[in-house]
């Protein structure tokens, strides 16, 4: 598996090479800067962009099937998703070098990104009516 680093969308991508034929194969074409690769328990890969940018076409998370070697965007938000951690469920996407980005969580059974709040304190008054 072979990320796209190029600063040209068109020059860019995911590439698989098979080292048995020793043929490479794009498999996703929208560029951006697709760096981190987090193998999952479910034998998936999460493939992350690190480059924050506008352009949610060619930014966002990935997920890699190994399996079929196909990729399904899961989620298309610009952000620098660069740590994952996960549990028996899913994972959780975030971003250390900006932790006010925001965060989802990847359902293993759903296979879907959904936004995570963080949790906030909350202080009950006593309010009368």
């Amino acid at each position: 598996l072979i990320a796209g680093t190029s600063a040209v969308a068109s020059n860019a991508g995911i590439l698989i090479f098979d080292i048995e034929t020793n043929e490479i194969t794009q498999i996703y074409n929208l560029g951006s800067q697709w760096r981190n690769f987090y193998e999952l328990s479910n034998d998936n890969v999460i493939i992350t962009s690190t480059y924050s940018q506008s352009y949610t076409n060619s930014n966002g998370i990935l997920l890699f099937d190994i399996t079929n070697n196909s990729i399904t965007k899961i989620y298309s938000d610009g952000y620098r998703w660069n740590s994952v951690e996960e549990d028996e469920n899913g994972a959780t996407i975030s971003s250390s070098v900006n932790p006010d980005q925001g965060k989802v969580y990847y359902n293993f059974e759903t296979g879907t990104c959904t936004p995570v709040e963080d949790d906030v304190e909350t202080t009950e008054f006593g309010l009368v009516a």
